[in-house]
C-alpha cells in the first residue's frame, strides 16, 4: 500500500522528525512510504541525515517543501507573526505549527488524502488500517483531545458539545480541502479573529471542520496526558464546562494505551523522552513508550546527540512542577474552580 505522510519541523524538531520517520519505516516495511517534509529552516547537517534514511529503507521516499518560501510569497508569515506576536504558544511553536493549514497548496494535486503527523510522535504499528479508513465527505479524521475541550469556551464559533480533536495526528481529505479552499478560510480566520487562535492551527482546524470530522480510534493518537491524568478525572473535569457530550469508552482508552499505533509525546508539562526533567525535581516517567523513542534514537543518525538540556529559569521550572502537581493530584472540582478563578 502507498502511504503519503506529511510532517513539519524547524531545526529544533528535525531530530524528532527523523526519529519518527525511522519508527514509521521500521513498522511499515510492507508499504511504500512517501514522507512529505515541510521544511522550516532545517540545517544542512540535519537535512543530510534525514535524506540518508532513504538509503537505509528501500520502501522510503522523502520529499522536502520550503514552507518559508511559500509563506513569504503569500505574505502569510507576517500575518501570523503580527496577529499572534503576544501569544505565548506562538513563541513556543513558531510558524511550523501553521503549515498544515496550507497543505492543499503545498502538496501535489494528485494527493487527495494525507496523514499529517507532528514531529513529537512515533509510530509503533502498521498504518494500513488508518489509510483504509474512508473519510467520505468529512474534511478530516482525528482523535479527541479531551484536555483541550476545557478551553473551548474561549473560542468563537465552536459548539461546546462537539468533540475537539488534536491536530498532531490528522487524516486529511485534501480533495475536500481544495474544494472549499481551506487555506483561504484559515487565513480569513487568523486575520479576522486573532484573539481566537489560542491553540494555533488546532483551534482553526476545529472551527473550520466542526461539522465534518470523523473521530478516529484513540490508538491512532495516544497522548501523554492519559498516562498521568486519570480517565474519570478527565471526564468529570470536562463535564463542569459542558465541553463534551461523549468520549471514548474507558476500555477503548485502556486498549489504546497498551496497543498504540501512534504515540504522541504531548506538552512540556508531561515528561517527554528527550526532556524528562523539565521541572525542578526528577520524576520517573509514566509513559512506557518513552523507551521506544530511545530505541529509535539509538539506531538513528542522531544516536550520539544530546537532544535537550534543562536550562530554563528557576521560575519556569517551578511553573511546570506546579502545573504537573495540580493536574495529577488535585480533584476535578478544585481544578474547575481554579480555572474559573483564573478566567475571572
Amino acid at each position: 500500500m502507498n502511504l503519503d505522510i506529511c510532517m513539519a519541523a524547524d531545526n529544533n524538531y528535525a531530530t524528532h522528525l527523523g526519529i519518527c520517520i525511522i519508527s514509521i519505516a521500521k513498522n511499515n516495511q510492507l508499504n511504500d512510504i512517501t514522507i512529505h517534509v515541510l521544511n522550516n529552516n532545517i540545517s544542512d547537517r540535519n537535512l543530510k541525515k534525514i535524506e540518508s534514511l532513504e538509503r537505509e529503507f528501500s520502501n522510503l521516499k522523502i520529499k522536502f517543501y520550503n514552507i518559508l518560501e511559500y509563506f513569504d510569497k503569500n505574505d502569510i508569515s507576517n500575518l501570523i507573526k503580527n496577529t499572534l506576536k503576544d501569544n505565548d504558544f506562538f513563541n513556543l511553536l513558531g510558524i511550523s505549527a501553521f503549515s498544515r493549514l496550507f497543505l492543499q497548496d503545498l502538496l501535489p494535486e494528485n494527493i487527495e488524502k494525507i496523514l499529517y503527523l507532528d514531529s513529537d510522535t512515533i509510530v509503533l504499528d502498521d498504518l494500513s488500517e488508518l489509510f483504509h479508513i474512508n473519510l467520505d465527505n468529512n474534511y478530516v479524521g482525528g482523535v479527541i483531545d479531551i484536555m483541550a475541550n476545557i478551553t473551548k469556551h474561549y473560542y468563537l464559533f465552536e459548539n461546546k458539545s462537539t468533540p475537539f480533536i488534536n491536530s498532531g495526528v490528522l487524516l486529511i481529505n485534501l480533495k475536500k480541502w481544495r474544494k472549499i479552499d481551506f487555506a483561504k478560510l484559515a487565513i480569513n480566520l487568523i486575520n479576522d479573529y486573532p484573539d481566537k487562535n489560542f491553540l494555533h492551527d488546532q483551534n482553526i482546524i476545529n472551527i473550520l471542520c466542526e461539522d465534518n470530522v470523523l473521530l478516529l480510534n484513540p490508538k491512532f493518537n495516544v497522548m501523554s496526558e492519559f498516562f498521568y491524568v486519570d480517565y474519570k478525572k478527565n471526564l468529570k473535569l470536562n463535564s463542569y464546562f459542558g465541553s463534551i457530550d461523549g468520549f471514548y469508552p474507558e476500555n477503548e482508552i485502556k486498549h489504546s494505551l497498551s496497543h498504540p499505533v501512534v504515540v504522541h509525546f504531548l506538552s512540556q508539562v508531561w515528561d517527554r523522552p528527550w526532556m524528562i526533567h523539565n521541572g525542578i525535581f526528577k520524576h520517573v516517567p509514566k509513559n512506557p513508550f518513552n523507551k521506544c523513542y530511545d530505541y529509535y534514537k539509538s539506531i538513528s543518525p542522531w544516536k550520539n546527540d544530546v537532544l535537550a538540556t534543562n536550562d530554563k529559569k528557576i521560575l519556569d521550572k517551578l511553573y511546570y512542577e506546579v502545573i504537573r502537581f495540580i493536574m495529577m493530584y488535585f480533584p476535578a472540582p478544585v481544578l474547575a474552580f481554579l480555572h474559573f478563578i483564573k478566567k475571572g
